[in-house]
């Protein structure tokens, strides 16, 4: 797995509530290589972009984590001669749309019973 990182909980728009940091996380991951025993297929990734999201919620004391996949297969997504380089910044227009929707799944996320998290503290 290699990791890039994007993000640290001051450059994120916080979760809801100014004093709940959140930390965001891309990654990749390979799978292994074709063996006789795992052939590869025509639909099988080359990697798969892992978008985290860490929410920390202190007075839970608990934390919350949202994931989005999105697997990379050869000529379905980006353009061939797209500039698509982690290193660089530049993610190619699926990691930027796992980026939006990230985006979107913090923003709608909100607790309607905050008992999930155990009893409260008195």
């Amino acid at each position: 797995m290699k990791i890039y990182p994007v993000f640290n909980g001051t450059d994120v728009p916080p979760y809801r509530r100014p004093d709940t940091p959140c930390y965001i996380l891309l990654a990749t991951t390979t799978p292994p290589p074709p063996s006789d025993d795992n052939a590869a297929r025509p639909l099988t990734p080359t990697f798969t972009a892992v978008i985290l999201a860490l929410i920390r919620l202190p007075l839970q004391s608990t934390d919350i984590v949202v994931t989005v996949n999105i697997p990379h297969i050869p000529g379905q997504q980006e353009p061939l001669n797209a500039n698509v380089n982690f290193e660089e910044g530049n993610f190619g227009s699926l990691v930027e749309e796992g980026m939006r929707i990230r985006d979107e799944i913090l923003k709608s996320l909100k607790a309607k019973d905050w008992g999930l998290f155990g009893p409260a503290e008195e």
